[in-house]
């Protein structure tokens, strides 16, 4: 039970103001490794290809704060508070929002058991965590101080508080017993920092400072501002957090000098890093930043908003657990006939907090998906075993035979691989293989190609069987592209799909039926990608339905449409031979298959930060 809170007296307010105003960062004895790597509890969590799994129902709390009316500053308390508990162990789920209660019912099964706590505010829940808490890190408003405050809360298994809530918070009974370990707000003074110094000078300072003591193994880009979401997880992980930069607009709110000292960064720090968060601004900035993190031998996973992230990484599976698709049950027994077959991949599963909110509750729960779903594939993050094992095995046992996922873009994680140096690129797909593997995960999403290395990478390893039945590339696209036949791989260009309404859906009617018209003597294969922002499950069903009640339209997976166009009468897929659609549709000759035109901006926020 929680510790009753201690009373508060109004010369201890003098005292708590004095050293939060003047006090440097203090230094202390090591408790629990503080300050180094090698301290037991202080090492950085290392990510294996693996979940990790449990032989027996394992035990966690629950706190329900949607009622506790949360500012601000108490949320990145909270956060802090969060992510230390579930530093080394899936200790606390926080319930922020009906979504969060939606997700705690659907993991907590016979596997786990939970215990909600009898605590009706954050000071309780700060007393009820006490023996995790070793010290307080001061912050405050000014620019990037809470970002530079975040990965300190994992290095010294301390709450960051701000200099605002400081006169309150360290009077409760978990915070009035613990040291200042890092006060920014006196750093920043004694190094002459204030309004008009560049971010990029701040960020260089602290990552010379402080970085050797953070997390080797992942980076994040998250503007200083937000208090909650994948902050948790920074804290917790000690992982040292950026800004998200904007290289384009060029000047926007970043200069030359700010850059510098992000490359600078990712050119310090060692290979093959995730990088959680997100770049600014949504889409038109992707290139910019994701091609000089795969150049420095990092990769993304798009996660700023994602929630409960430290909770779910260590949360874990029932022993034995093994992740099977199954669609793929099915594949071989499709028959191969003269018809079109048409195949619709989700877009975005490389970004898990979509995975989390906008997948879950707009296009799984929805109507025609739980009543009728038809074959739809989804773009699922091999990634994911390593952030949220847990939110990968719901959608795995709740997929229908016509549900089937592939890897989001990029492979393990948003990377561009004809940037990589040829050595982070082996290092990059053997990985990313490793995990496909335990997410029974065969199709890849491509984008700018390297089909015949990435391809290598999957199927010529030896002594292991092929991982990869096929390669799918772009995002999104209008005109239709020949696919190839790579090392007897088909690697197969898009289409994109677009449809909010019903009245959206006839030009993509207009464009199958041309298809179907036309004389053929072999199978005619067309797979749409099916932007998720604006295209419902209710649409894409709507759009199967209609098609296959002609009778020589099939909608397959991902899975089957691979495994039939190696099965085809083409063989090696020489698809010119394939019949063209000539000036019916856009007036040009265009081959049948997929699309090539790909937009450079793409991403949504899958929600908005309140």
């Amino acid at each position: 039970m929680a510790r009753e809170t201690r009373k508060f007296h109004t010369s201890r307010v003098i005292a708590i103001l004095f050293l939060v105003s003047f006090m440097p960062i203090m230094s202390f004895g090591p408790r629990r490794g503080i300050g180094t790597l090698q301290g037991s509890g202080n090492e950085p969590v290392a990510f294996t290809s693996d979940g990790p799994t449990n032989a027996t129902p394992y035990a966690f709390d629950v706190v329900d704060v949607r009622s506790w009316d949360i500012t601000g500053d108490q949320e990145y308390l909270l956060s802090s508070l969060e992510g230390i508990v579930n530093h080394d162990a899936a200790r606390l789920f926080v319930i922020r929002s009906d979504e969060n209660n939606g997700w705690l019912s659907s993991i907590a099964d016979d596997a786990y058991t939970t215990s909600t706590l009898a605590v009706s505010n954050l000071s309780g829940l700060l007393a009820y965590y006490d023996s995790y808490i070793d010290g307080v890190v001061i912050f405050d408003e000014q620019n990037e101080s809470a970002n530079v405050a975040t990965p300190l809360c994992g290095i010294y298994h301390a709450v960051m508080v701000s200099r605002a809530l400081a006169p309150m918070a360290l009077a409760w009974s978990a915070l009035s017993d613990e040291p200042v370990v890092a006060n920014i707000t006196a750093l920043y003074s004694a190094h002459g920092f204030n309004s008009s110094t560049l971010k990029g000078t701040i960020y260089q300072w602290a990552f010379d400072t402080w970085f050797a003591s953070c997390n080797q193994t992942a980076l994040a880009m998250f503007d200083y501002f937000y208090p909650s979401h994948i902050r948790s997880l920074l804290a917790g992980n000690s992982i040292f957090t950026l800004w998200q930069p904007a290289y384009v607009p060029a000047n926007e709110r970043d200069t030359p000098e700010d850059f510098a000292s992000f490359e600078y960064i990712l050119d310090n720090s060692p290979q093959d890093m995730i990088v959680y968060g997100y770049m600014f601004p949504d889409g038109g900035n992707e290139h910019e930043v994701v091609s000089r993190l795969s150049a420095r031998g990092k990769y993304l996973v798009p996660s700023d908003w994602f929630t409960n992230a430290p909770f779910y990484q260590h949360l874990p599976l029932p022993a034995n657990y093994t992740f099977l698709q199954k669609a793929r049950a099915e594949t071989a027994s499709i028959p191969l006939e003269n018809k079109v077959y048409i195949a619709g991949i989700y877009s975005d599963g490389d970004n898990v907090q979509y995975v989390e909110n906008h997948m879950r509750w707009n296009l799984w729960e929805s109507t025609a998906h739980k009543t009728s779903p038809v074959p739809c594939s989804w773009e699922l993050s091999p990634s994911i075993l390593r952030i949220a094992p847990p939110i990968a095995r719901f959608y795995y046992d709740n997929a229908t035979p016509n549900d089937y996922f592939v890897t989001g873009v990029g492979g393990k994680g948003y990377a561009k691989a004809n940037y990589m140096t040829r050595e982070y690129f082996d290092v990059f797909w053997s990985t990313t293989r490793a995990l496909m593997a335990r997410l029974d995960e065969r199709e890849v999403r491509s984008w700018t190609g390297s089909f015949g290395n990435i391809i290598a990478a999957m199927n010529n390893v030896p002594g292991s069987p092929a991982q990869c039945d096929g390669v799918y590339e772009g995002y999104g696209g209008g005109d239709y592209k020949a696919p190839e036949a790579v090392a007897g791989v088909p690697v197969v260009y898009m289409r994109g799909f677009t449809a909010p309404s019903s009245s959206d859906l006839q030009r993509y009617y207009d464009e199958i039926e041309t298809l179907r018209s036309r004389p053929r003597s072999t199978p005619v294969f067309v797979c749409f990608h099916l932007m998720c922002w604006e295209s419902p499950y209710d649409r894409w069903a709507e759009f199967v339905n209609t098609l296959e009640a002609t009778g020589d339209v099939a909608a397959v997976t991902a899975g089957q449409l691979s495994s039939l166009i190696s099965r085809s009468a083409a063989g090696a897929i020489t698809a010119v031979t394939m019949a063209l659609v000539v000036a019916g549709i856009w007036g040009v000759p265009v081959l049948i298959f997929l699309a090539g035109a790909i937009p450079r901006a793409r991403k949504k926020r899958s929600e908005v930060p309140q």
